[in-house]
């Protein structure tokens, strides 16, 4: 995953290929209305798992990105007990690029994965059922912040190729996830270059820097 330079992620391959092979199938069994609908539908998986080339920020120390491509839902201060000071939520749609990267230099110390449902935002279980990842990174000053991913009503799975304890760079591939929400947990000494309904680009977009 963190050094795939195809046009589609590796996590499309397998579904991709399907979809053709059904499609080349019914066209030559001449069912032209299926042929049709399978076409798109291998449309549709490519354009969901296409892999663009990013350009890469010439950032300062203890610069953070965007993980993901959407829009900025939400930013909370959180209560004075919590591990972290704020919370940023970012909504991504199908017509998001669904790669996952790394938003800053950084250790990954700590992943829980939960493999669980794939409802629509609205359901009250959304939030403690649906399919999810929340990975703990920590840079070279000890500054720390979380990131969770969270399929909405998704096609596909979600998938993260990270292990406790790896390195990883600003803008490392390392996931996709289709129609998902992503939130970032930040610590107090982090100051916010975002706003609510500021569309994002993985990479391309800072969310702003440890002080």
């Amino acid at each position: 995953m963190h050094k795939n330079l195809y046009p589609i992620t590796k996590e499309g391959f397998i579904p991709l290929l399907y979809a053709i092979v059904v499609t080349v199938v019914l066209m030559l069994l001449d069912l032209e209305l299926l042929t049709f609908f399978s076409f798109v539908v291998t449309l549709f998986i490519a354009y969901s798992f296409r892999n663009p080339e990013r350009e890469l920020l010439a950032l300062e120390e203890g610069a953070v990105v965007a993980p993901c491509d959407g829009k900025v839902l939400a930013i909370d201060t959180l209560d004075a007990g919590n591990s972290f000071a704020y919370r940023v939520e970012i909504e991504g749609s199908y017509s998001d690029i669904s790669l996952l990267r790394a938003a800053s230099d950084a250790t990954v110390s700590d992943i829980s994965i939960l493999k669980g449902t794939r409802m629509p935002k609205s359901s009250k279980l959304f939030s403690d059922l649906n399919e999810s990842a929340v990975i703990t990174f920590s840079d070279k000053n000890e500054n720390s912040f979380q990131v969770k991913h969270q399929l909405k009503r998704s096609f596909f799975p979600l998938s993260i190729d990270l292990n406790v304890g790896e390195k990883v760079q600003h803008s490392t591939r390392y996931g996709v996830a289709n129609n998902a929400i992503t939130t970032l947990y930040l610590p107090a000494n982090f100051t916010l270059n975002v706003s609510v309904g500021q569309e994002l680009k993985a990479t391309e977009s800072l969310m702003g820097y440890f002080s």
